[in-house]
């Protein structure tokens, strides 16, 4: 799929683009099987058949979710670390179709891109913990110094309603370019905080904007400009709001940032 030149032109203009149903269920599939594997490593006995159904709708599934996380954050936190580093995860996030769409938005080769921070989030009901406030990317992603040179592309697995928190976007506001905001958690130590970085824009700076929900359905992919703010909806599902997350960079910009993936084992089981 390549973006058509009005698709390239609302991009550059909103700062986003949303592509309907172009993560095909198989993939979709893929993951969620890998985190009932995760999940059962830490519940051996469980018996119920979290596998039937629709993936990622398994109401049963989400409550033991939950309560895991209530009654174990740290070890909650080692299951979600594990999907991090899945083949699934990381099959999803290379998939050429979306590196494709990234690669037509910023005007560059699919072949001059590096890919980064992939990231399957797991938003539970009531979160406060975990919740991002108004944020750009650019502000946790120093791959490129210009926001336009990177592209996030985010994927719902389920159909989003209004009361699991779709994201929320302030249109137009990468014109504002990166706006200089010192982090809440000191970058040695974010690997291993219950608690995630905090780049929080405040609200003077976006006056004057209009805000705008995202809502998607399951193998939608929306991609925004690293400099558009936006933060996290507020889930009041009693559900867990599950998205991938990827990051895509013009390695071949002159303000590209080279660096290496490294596995840090993390401090939390």
């Amino acid at each position: 799929m390549i973006p058509s030149e009005e698709h390239k032109n609302f991009f550059k203009k909103e700062g986003y683009l949303v592509v309907k149903n172009i993560v095909p269920q198989e993939k979709i599939d893929m993951l969620y099987r890998s985190m009932v594997a995760v999940f059962q490593k830490y519940h051996p006995h469980e018996q119920e058949d979290f596998l039937r159904g629709v993936s990622w709708e398994n109401t049963h599934f989400h409550q033991r979710m939950a309560e895991f996380r209530k009654q174990d954050p740290r070890v909650f936190s080692a299951l979600y670390d594990s999907m991090q580093t899945t083949v699934a995860l990381w099959n999803f996030v290379t998939d050429p179709i979306l590196a494709g769409i990234a690669a037509a938005l910023m005007d560059e080769d699919i072949a001059g891109l590096t890919t980064t921070d992939a990231l399957l989030r797991m938003d539970a009901s009531g979160d406060t913990r975990n919740k991002l406030a108004w944020h750009q990317d650019s502000a946790h992603f120093r791959q490129n110094a210009k926001g336009a040179h990177g592209v996030v592309c985010a994927v719902t697995l389920r159909d989003l309603t209004a009361d699991l928190g779709p994201l929320e976007i302030v249109p137009r506001s990468h014109t504002l370019g990166t706006i200089a905001i010192e982090g809440s958690v000191k970058d040695e130590e974010r690997y291993n905080s219950l608690y995630s970085q905090q780049y929080a824009i405040p609200e003077e700076d976006i006056k004057g904007f209009e805000r705008e929900s995202l809502i998607a359905s399951r193998g939608d992919a929306y991609f925004i400009n690293f400099d558009l703010v936006h933060c996290s909806g507020a889930n009041t599902s009693g559900m867990f709001r599950f998205t991938v997350i990827c990051r895509y960079h013009k390695m071949l910009a002159n303000d590209f940032v080279p660096g290496r993936l490294i596995y840090y084992p993390t401090k939390k089981s």
